[in-house]
């Protein structure tokens, strides 16, 4: 399960390079739906593509809040904490450059199924550019035991004395996602 849930936020973290490849060859379909559609269809398309992608980021996190485990982070056990999004921020925008330069739908698939098994096989998988389109910050934070995790949450943090999250999914040794209550 574990292995199938990873695999699954890594296609969501890879969907929004989809988005854009589809765009900039576009791959439309709502053209197909009705005539009524012909002057409007290259945005109606574009625009369901960026909603479907949201949607699965959205089911991501329901399903993070639905099947993994609660765990705690107490006040005073971290000792620094610092905004993650400059470290992965331009990684996926570089995604984005190369499906815009990608010509085939089957080099996409090839380019990107690479990519993916690297996002896979790292611990970065679970950042997700959506997630910011959702409300959520990402921080690097050190423990008291000298242990760096990713911190996924909607709260502004700034002094790591203060952080506490009485209850946050933790989603690998390394990665902890606070949902709250809005799932």
């Amino acid at each position: 399960m574990e292995k199938a849930f990873r695999v699954y936020l890594t296609l969501i973290t890879l969907s929004v390079a989809l988005v854009v490849f589809l765009t900039s060859q576009k791959i439309t379909f709502i053209d197909k739906l009705h005539p009524i559609f012909a002057n409007v269809y290259p945005l109606a398309s574009f625009l369901s593509y960026l909603l479907a992608a949201i949607w699965l980021a959205k089911l991501g996190l329901f399903v993070i809040g639905r099947y993994l485990g609660n765990d705690c982070i107490k006040e005073k056990t971290l000792v620094s904490i610092e905004p993650a999004g400059d470290t992965y921020l331009p990684v996926y925008l570089g995604y984005f450059f190369v499906a815009l330069s990608l010509s085939s739908f089957e080099l996409f698939l090839y380019v990107f199924g690479l990519i993916g098994i690297f996002i896979f096989s790292s611990r970065s998988v679970y950042f997700n550019p959506l997630f910011y389109l959702l409300g959520f910050y990402f921080y690097h934070a050190q423990t008291q035991k000298g242990r760096k995790i990713l911190i996924v949450t909607r709260d502004c943090l700034f002094n790591p004395q203060t952080v506490s999250f009485p209850k946050i999914k933790r989603v690998n040794d390394y990665t902890f996602i606070d949902i709250g209550d809005s799932l």
